[in-house]
């Protein structure tokens, strides 16, 4: 029997940008980070409105066409999303409108780190 203790996914809050690099553009710089999402070594905290964020971007006119390119839909990247991200409220206090900044700033406070 281990008595080896796991430890604890580091919490991370993750830029739109980032998250097209991982699953759209496959950069060469995210295998490492897609790894430690899939491992679980990592815990990506979002809210509804990053979501919803990147599902606006999704829909621009040269993100089009680089999903195309790419043989993917919008749908596939936020079905990523979906798989990999855990959901948190949006900051107490923020009501229905407010800023993604404050919000990753929030999250980042709760023990994650903006990525």
């Amino acid at each position: 029997m281990s008595n080896a203790v796991e430890a604890a996914p580091v919490r991370v809050v993750l830029d739109t940008n980032i998250v097209l690099d991982l699953w759209l553009y496959q950069d060469a710089a995210t295998p490492a980070l897609l790894e430690a999402l899939e491992t679980k070594a990592v815990q990506w905290l979002a809210t509804q409105v990053m979501r919803d964020e990147l599902e606006r971007v999704l829909a621009y006119t040269h993100i089009v066409k680089r999903l195309a390119f790419s043989q993917l839909t919008a749908e596939d990247i936020l079905a990523q999303f979906d798989a990999h991200a855990q959901r948190m409220p949006v900051a107490a206090g923020l009501g229905e409108r407010h800023e993604l900044a404050h919000d990753r700033a929030e999250i980042a406070a709760q023990g994650g780190t903006e990525g």
